[in-house]
């Protein structure tokens, strides 16, 4: 998850009810005053909410009871990783096109929806240098100072081939193992998951930039990945399940910006 590896803010809970995260929406505002005279109001601050589910992503599989026992292979181990991956391909995906409602809100369908730092590209074919710099410059600077880019992967192939008028590629490739690409001095993630077509089409998203701590992850409990021989057991199979309870959405509406395509 591209998503994830930007850094959201990530918070575990032992149980499933619902968390009410406070979210400004009107700061408030000062007022100048002078000596020795009584304070007058300013603007009060207006708050709202984002609330954070523990919607459950789930799966399962069967295995026989001839393969469990196998001296070829660890087939239980394979079982759990096979799991594994199953939940974290499908938690990905809701990270980032989560529609809500009955499943979490992913970063590129809550933005598109609460942020109103949006561009939209001029034209086809797709986005220009030019375009991502004013998507950059239209957040906030101290939102700007951390901002982060989050990219589909069609994107991402058209920003690594973008030149300066030398020849030089704008994408800065990181020297250091471990640490993101950078286009404009911010780290850029490629994000798999944030593509649902194969190609950037009109109409869709596929590039955020903005202060990635304030898209929050919840986990409610662990992991479970459990194992039974009962449910099939006059078919000497075993049943494998897999779960994990989870929500995300952005809980700071101005500290993203983003780009539609023409």
């Amino acid at each position: 998850s591209g998503v994830l590896a930007a850094g959201p803010t990530i918070i575990r809970t032992p149980g499933d009810q619902t968390i009410d995260v406070p979210v400004v929406l009107t700061d408030a505002t000062a007022t100048a005053g002078a000596e020795v005279t009584a304070a007058t109001n300013g603007t009060y601050a207006v708050f709202s909410k984002v609330s954070l589910k523990s919607y459950r992503e789930e799966g399962f599989m069967t295995l026989s009871e001839e393969m469990a026992r196998s001296s070829d292979f660890p087939f239980m181990q394979i079982m759990n990783e096979v799991a594994g991956r199953a939940l974290a391909a499908k938690a990905a995906s809701d990270y980032c096109l989560g529609a809500g409602s009955t499943a979490p809100d992913g970063l590129f369908i809550a933005a598109k929806a609460d942020c109103s730092a949006w561009t939209t590209a001029a034209s086809q074919p797709p986005f220009t240098p030019d375009e991502l710099k004013t998507v950059m410059y239209s957040l906030n600077p101290a939102y700007r100072a951390v901002g982060k880019w989050v990219v589909s992967t069609p994107a991402m192939q058209v920003i690594a081939q973008w030149k300066n008028g030398v020849g030089d590629y704008l994408l800065q490739p990181s020297l250091i193992a471990g640490e993101p690409d950078r286009l404009f001095g911010k780290p850029i993630f490629e994000d798999a998951y944030a593509d649902a077509n194969g190609a950037i089409a009109t109409a869709e998203e596929h590039v955020i930039f903005g202060d990635i701590s304030k898209f929050w992850v919840r986990y409610a409990g662990g992991i479970d990945i459990g194992a039974s021989r009962d449910m099939r057991f006059n078919e000497w199979e075993i049943v494998f399940r897999f779960a994990l309870w989870h929500d995300c959405n952005i809980i700071d509406s101005a500290a993203f910006a983003g780009l539609t395509q023409a």
